[in-house]
């Protein structure tokens, strides 16, 4: 935090990364943690006041749109306002393999490839603009 910034300002302050590949991956995999610690926090808080888990899909949604709401407050910036979103909610869709309510157990198997194939997902999200934003420093370094 800069100095007489408040922990809300700097919670509202967005930050792009442009030309800095290492802020723009530790952001990101910020922005998992994020989504993954939300999930997990509403999960135990489900469990705790019904004694049981609750549906996945429902506590992605809500995380998604907790995180959509806090950035469209910061304000509409683009692709870096997709990015933090979607990084938010692939942290909150890479849940522990829990079974859910009444789920069988035939169920588990296919819900553990849907969270590798999201978490791939973010992967691949999450390295092209990195990967953009590192090629863009190295021809800048060359021009120089």
């Amino acid at each position: 935090m800069t100095r007489g910034q408040t922990f809300w300002e700097k919670l509202m302050t967005p930050d792009a990364f442009h030309g800095d590949p290492y802020g723009e991956l530790t952001n990101q995999i910020s922005h998992v943690a994020l989504g993954h610690v939300l999930s997990v926090s509403l999960c135990i808080a489900y469990l705790w006041s019904a004694g049981e888990l609750p549906y996945r899909v429902y506590i992605i949604a809500i995380v998604g749109l907790i995180y959509a709401a806090i950035e469209m407050l910061q304000g509409w910036r683009g692709w870096d306002t997709v990015m933090d979103t979607y990084a938010t909610i692939g942290g909150a869709c890479v849940l522990i393999p829990l079974t859910e309510i009444r789920m069988p157990d035939v169920w588990y198997k296919p819900q553990i490839e849907v969270n590798l194939l999201w978490l791939v997902g973010v992967f691949v999200a999450v390295a092209i603009p990195i990967w953009a934003r590192v090629a863009q420093r190295d021809r800048q370094s060359r021009e120089m």
